[in-house]
């Protein structure tokens, strides 16, 4: 009954660009226009690597930025140790 209504659902607004174009490609009206299963599968591989890479380099920032506050706190609490009168 949907299929003769042309009815699709509405893509969240959190839905990242890849998966809601991937999703929208599998909803073609024109069958012949939707992907076939390995070029769905390739996609979601595609994506899935991306994420992954986007993960481990916003983790390896992360790491990054937590060591360098680590050293200026360091840093900061030497000097002010070295200026306290003993």
């Amino acid at each position: 009954m949907i299929a003769y209504q042309n009815w699709r659902p509405t893509v969240p607004a959190n839905c990242p660009p890849g998966y809601a174009k991937l999703m929208t490609a599998c909803w073609h009206q024109d069958p012949e226009q939707r992907p076939t299963i390995p070029q769905v599968l390739r996609s979601l591989q595609k994506l899935y690597v991306a994420e992954k890479q986007r993960l481990t380099a916003e983790h390896q920032l992360t790491a990054a930025g937590a060591e360098g506050a680590a050293g200026a706190e360091g840093q900061a609490a030497a000097a002010a140790a070295a200026e306290t009168p003993v």
